[in-house]
């Protein structure tokens, strides 16, 4: 099935059957000078996204904006420098921040804030329980948490930032 891509961004996209493919976690493939997002949908439906080089980035977070989202959150979850938590545009996730919660992948996420200390770096992750049938992924002193995005250590985050205004 094809069509126009979302809010007339421009992009074509059509939706697949196949599923599995590669295993990045924000799957990007190259062809012709061009670059396919491959997103899911809140339901778990593959939608492909031709786009160029130069869009991409935009298309992914108008995409996101509708709920759609990467393939799966890699193990100990996303990481990205500290200094992206203030800006961080959750439509690249396909995710809402609500206060101190954000609500991505089918479940609601808490913002904890771990100072450093004993040498420890500074980290704002946003983690949930794990339920019980839950074995990858899983964390913690008693194997008792998921994390969805940790913010640690330097750099910069100007690919990731909201736009001003938006």
């Amino acid at each position: 099935m094809r069509g126009k891509g979302a809010e007339g961004g421009g992009s074509d996209f059509f939706f697949s059957k196949q599923r599995g493919v590669g295993a990045e976690c924000l799957e990007q493939r190259v062809y012709n000078g061009g670059v396919r997002l491959v997103l899911f949908s809140p339901l778990g439906h593959e939608v492909q996204v031709d786009t160029t080089a130069e869009r991409w980035l935009e298309d992914l977070r108008i995409w996101g904006q509708q709920g759609f989202r990467p393939k799966e959150i890699p193990l100990g979850g996303f990481v990205l420098p500290l200094a992206c938590h203030a800006c961080f545009d959750w439509a690249y996730l396909g995710a809402t921040q609500e206060g101190e919660y954000v609500q991505a992948f089918g479940y609601r996420w808490k913002r904890r804030h771990l100072q450093g200390r004993q040498g420890l770096p500074e980290v704002i992750k946003y983690s949930r329980g794990a339920w019980q049938y839950e074995e990858e992924g899983v964390e913690g002193k008693r194997q008792g948490y998921v994390t969805l995005i940790r913010f640690e250590g330097e750099g910069r985050c100007n690919r990731w930032c909201r736009r001003a205004g938006g």
